[in-house]
C-alpha cells in the first residue's frame, strides 16, 4: 500500500512537472506581432505604438511595424532597432522594407516600383489639354477666365468622383465590386499580403481609418486582430463614411481597445460593440523630476487645432498675468490656429508673455520649469503629455469632460479639474496651482504616484492578454 501511494505521488509529480514545462514553453514562446499605423509622424498613437513595440521586442517577441499612409512628412517617432519596418502603401509592392535612414529622410514614399504622381506634390490640372495640343498640333488658346473655369470644373469632378467612391464603399456590405472604386482598396490588399508574409500571430491597429482597413485585411485570416481607439468616440468628429464603417465593422475585431474607460452605452452606440478593453498607455518613471521656475509658468503641449481649446487657456491666463500671478504661458506645438492664437494674445495685451515655440521632437525642454501643464480640451483620451508631465512631477489641469485625464488628476488634487468650457473655472484652477498653500506640498511625489501603475512592468500583462498571450502574473501562479 505504501509503495502504491509512493508510486502515485511520483506519477502525479511527473504529470505536474510536464504540465508546468508545457505551460512555461507556451508562455515563453515568442509571439509574432505586427503594429499597423498610418505613419510615424507626431502623434500620441504613434508614440504609444513605438513604445509598446519596443518593449515587446526587448522581451524576445518578433515585432514588426507596417505603415500605410501617403504622407511625405518626416517621421518623428521610432521604435527600437530590433523592430522591422514595412510599408503596405497602395503605391508600393507589399512588404517593402523600410530602413531607418529612409524614414529619417522623409522620402520613403518616393520609392515606387512604378511611377505614380506623388499625392503631396502639385499636379498640373491642365496637363491633359497640353498633351492634346502637342499630339494634334492645333493652337490651344485659353484665357485666364477660361483656365480658371477649367480648373474649377476639374476640381468639382474630382470631388464628385471621390464622394461617389466613399458612398459606394461605405454602403457596401463588403469590399466587393463597390470597394474596388475606393482608393484605399489596394492599400488594404497590400496590408493583407504583408501580414500573410510575416505570418503574424497578432496585429495591432491604431486610429479609426487604419482600424477599418485592418479589419478588412484580416477577414478570414487566423491572426488575432486588436484595434485601438485613441479618443472619445461619442465626441470625436469622424466623417460619415468612416462613422458608418466603424459601427458596422468594429465587431469583426477580436479586441476593440481604448486608452481610457469608455462607457458600454457609448461603445454600443458609436462603435457597434458591447464593450471595449482598456489598454493603458505606458510611461517611464526613470526620468528626473522637473524643477519649477522661480516665476509661475503655465505650459501647453499639443496641436493647435479647435479641439484643444488653446484660446480658452489664453483667455484664462489673461487676468492672472495682469495681476502678476502668472509670469508666462509656453505653448509647444503647431497647427491651423497658430496665427489666430497669436493675434488673440496680442489683442488681450499679453502677447509678450505668451511664447509660441512651435513643434519640437522633445517638447519637455520647454516644459521642464512649468508649474503645471494644462489640457484645455473639451475631451481627450489619455494623452501621453499628461502621463509624461505627471511622471516628471508636474501637476496637470484638465477639463471635466475628459474621463481619462480626470482619473489621474483626481489622485493629485480634484480641484485641478475645471468645468468643461468655463474660462472662470480654469482661471480658478490656475490660481490654485500658483498659490502658496499648493506649492508648499510635495506635489512632485504625488504626481509620480498617480502614474506609477502605468509603468510597463504594471501594464504588460494587460497588453499580453489582449494579444492572446499569457501575462506575467498568470505565469507566476
Amino acid at each position: 500500500m505504501q509503495h502504491h501511494r509512493l508510486f502515485t505521488l511520483l506519477h502525479l509529480g511527473e504529470v505536474m512537472s510536464q504540465r508546468n514545462t508545457d505551460e512555461n514553453k507556451e508562455a515563453n514562446d515568442s509571439a509574432r506581432v505586427a503594429f499597423v499605423l498610418p505613419n510615424l509622424n507626431v502623434g500620441g498613437a504613434q508614440t504609444v505604438a513605438c513604445e509598446v513595440a519596443s518593449r515587446l521586442a526587448k522581451q524576445g517577441h518578433q515585432v514588426s511595424m507596417i505603415l500605410l499612409n501617403h504622407s511625405l512628412d518626416r517621421a518623428v517617432n521610432f521604435p527600437d532597432e530590433s523592430v522591422q519596418m514595412y510599408t503596405a502603401n497602395a503605391k508600393h509592392r507589399a512588404g517593402l522594407h523600410l530602413s531607418r535612414e529612409i524614414l529619417l529622410s522623409g522620402q520613403y514614399l518616393r520609392i515606387k516600383p512604378r511611377q505614380f504622381p506623388d499625392r503631396g506634390s502639385t499636379i498640373d490640372s491642365l496637363e491633359p489639354f497640353r498633351r492634346l495640343h502637342r499630339k494634334f498640333g492645333h493652337p490651344l488658346v485659353l484665357t485666364a477666365p477660361a483656365i480658371s473655369t477649367v480648373r474649377r470644373l476639374i476640381r468639382y469632378l474630382r470631388r464628385s468622383i471621390g464622394g461617389l467612391r466613399r458612398l459606394l464603399s461605405a454602403t457596401s456590405p463588403s469590399l466587393g465590386l463597390a470597394g474596388l472604386f475606393h482608393p484605399e482598396f489596394r492599400t488594404m490588399l497590400r496590408l493583407r499580403k504583408t501580414l500573410q508574409d510575416l505570418d503574424v500571430d497578432a496585429a495591432v491597429s491604431f486610429l479609426t481609418n487604419t482600424n477599418v482597413l485592418a479589419i478588412f485585411a484580416s477577414r478570414g485570416q487566423s491572426w488575432r486582430l486588436v484595434i485601438s481607439e485613441r479618443n472619445d468616440p461619442a465626441r470625436q468628429k469622424v466623417r460619415w463614411p468612416t462613422r458608418v464603417l466603424r459601427k458596422r465593422w468594429y465587431r469583426e475585431a477580436d479586441v476593440v481597445s481604448a486608452n481610457s474607460n469608455i462607457d458600454d452605452g457609448v461603445s454600443q452606440t458609436f462603435l457597434g460593440v458591447q464593450s471595449t478593453t482598456y489598454l493603458p498607455n505606458p510611461v517611464s518613471l526613470d526620468i528626473s523630476i522637473a524643477q519649477r521656475a522661480e516665476v509661475p509658468v503655465i505650459s501647453f503641449v499639443g496641436r493647435l487645432v479647435p479641439q484643444k481649446n488653446v484660446d480658452l487657456l489664453i483667455r484664462a491666463c489673461q487676468p492672472l498675468m495682469m495681476t502678476g500671478i502668472v509670469g508666462r504661458l509656453d505653448i509647444v506645438g503647431d497647427g491651423s490656429e497658430r496665427e489666430s492664437l497669436i493675434e488673440l494674445a496680442n489683442t488681450l495685451g499679453i502677447g509678450s508673455r505668451v511664447e509660441f515655440h512651435g513643434f519640437h521632437d522633445n517638447p519637455w525642454k520647454f516644459v521642464s520649469g512649468a508649474w503645471c501643464l494644462v489640457l484645455p480640451s473639451d475631451f481627450e483620451g489619455t494623452p501621453n503629455s499628461a502621463l509624461e508631465a505627471l511622471a516628471r512631477g508636474i501637476p496637470v489641469i484638465c477639463a471635466s469632460g475628459s474621463p481619462g485625464p480626470s482619473e489621474l488628476v483626481r489622485q493629485v488634487d480634484a480641484r485641478l479639474i475645471f468645468t468643461e468650457g468655463s474660462r472662470v473655472d480654469l482661471t480658478r484652477a490656475l490660481a490654485l496651482v500658483c498659490s502658496e498653500s499648493f506649492t508648499e506640498r510635495d506635489i512632485s511625489s504625488e504626481c509620480q504616484a498617480a502614474v506609477r501603475l502605468f509603468e510597463w512592468e504594471s501594464i504588460q500583462t494587460i497588453w499580453l492578454q489582449a494579444l492572446g498571450r499569457r501575462g506575467v502574473a498568470e505565469q507566476d501562479l
